[in-house]
């Protein structure tokens, strides 16, 4: 098992294979665990017994989907509970924005999108398939939206333990990701979302918060 990194090039942890359950009591086969946290940088921090860092999987609260006001968001409810699945990728000019990757268990239909996209253009870089637990799992960078730390309810964690995901699918999700952004500066559009609209809406929200200390 390879150490999970995070965006500032600290090793967060080394992994250990274990049968888990998420928060939503969906079954996890072969999950990942972070059983000590040892990191002298401020690469993450805890606020409220939740850790803030990129390679988790969060619930997003209600509140930012009622300010994104964006129609093209994945609902933030699944099922009759919160959308399992949020995975975090910290942004690389800005650490206080997270984007969020939705996954999604519906493997065999955006696997058909992916190998179509490869087909056409010999890569895809829209979605990522990958893992979840000892499941397939889609992991859809073409839905991703940023967040700050404070509109993230919850991490998935089990007996006070962060889920994460494997590190050779987490760095294929943020090279994918990191992609698209910039070509989604020079004016190339590959997600969903109004993404530069939201981002501003962060960089805002974070602006006002960093008045008020």
């Amino acid at each position: 098992m390879l150490p999970l990194i995070d965006g500032a090039g600290y090793k967060l942890f080394d992994t250990k294979m274990l049968s888990l359950t998420d928060g939503a009591r969906n079954k996890l086969f072969g999950t990942k665990i972070l059983p000590h946290l040892h990191h002298g940088g401020e690469a993450f921090f805890a606020e409220a017994h939740m850790i803030i860092s990129e390679g988790y999987f969060y619930h997003i609260k209600d509140d930012y989907f009622t300010l994104a006001n964006e129609s093209t968001l994945m609902s933030n409810y699944e099922n009759g509970g919160y959308r399992p699945h949020f995975f975090a990728v910290r942004d690389s000019s800005n650490p206080d924005i997270l984007w969020m990757i939705p996954v999604s268990s519906q493997y065999e239909k955006y696997k058909s999108l992916h190998d179509k996209m490869v087909a056409k253009y010999h890569r895809c870089t829209k979605i990522v398939l990958g893992k979840c637990g000892s499941k397939d799992a889609a992991y859809l960078i073409q839905n991703a939206f940023p967040v700050t730390s404070d509109y993230l309810d919850h991490i998935h964690t089990l007996q006070g333990s962060p889920l994460t995901l494997h590190a050779t699918t987490a760095k294929t999700i943020v090279n994918c990701l990191n992609n698209n952004l910039r070509l989604n500066k020079r004016g190339v559009r590959l997600f969903f979302a109004d993404i530069d609209r939201l981002l501003q809406l962060m960089t805002d929200h974070l602006n006002r918060n960093n008045k008020h200390k």
